[in-house]
């Protein structure tokens, strides 16, 4: 799963191929558009980004009975990114896209992570806590 902030130049051309070929076809590489991506496994539950430019995306679903919830709000807006699983955020809530890793079986948290798009020399800063 994972949320888009913030960007300020497009992807570089490797990284749009690995997203893409995760079937996240929908991201919009453009400033102030929000995204928000689900995978279970190799097939796409979700690929949406915003129609115009701050608009803000929530998805929300229940999966082995536990709720997930995503919220995507551009820097001038809300400026957040959440990702909530039965009730707690594991979102980095960072600039960028920022990902939740969660083991397809038993839904467990494996990783929580962003990638920081805005600098020059991407980012990658990883949640210090994650509690399963």
């Amino acid at each position: 799963m994972f949320s888009k902030r913030y960007s300020r130049e497009k992807f570089q051309s490797s990284i749009t191929k690995k997203i893409f070929n995760l079937g996240l076809t929908n991201i919009k590489y453009e400033l102030w558009y929000t995204y928000i991506g689900v995978i279970n496994r190799t097939h796409p539950l979700f690929n949406t980004s915003s129609r115009s430019p701050e608009e803000f995306l929530i998805y929300d679903t229940l999966l082995k009975s536990k709720r997930i919830h995503i919220e995507s709000h551009s820097f001038r807006k809300s400026n957040k990114a959440l990702i909530i699983v039965n009730g707690v955020d594991y979102s980095a809530n960072c600039r960028g896209l920022n990902f939740v890793v969660i083991e397809a079986d038993d839904l467990k948290i494996l990783d929580s992570f962003c990638v920081d798009l805005y600098e020059y020399q991407y980012k990658f800063i990883r949640k210090k806590v994650i509690q399963c």
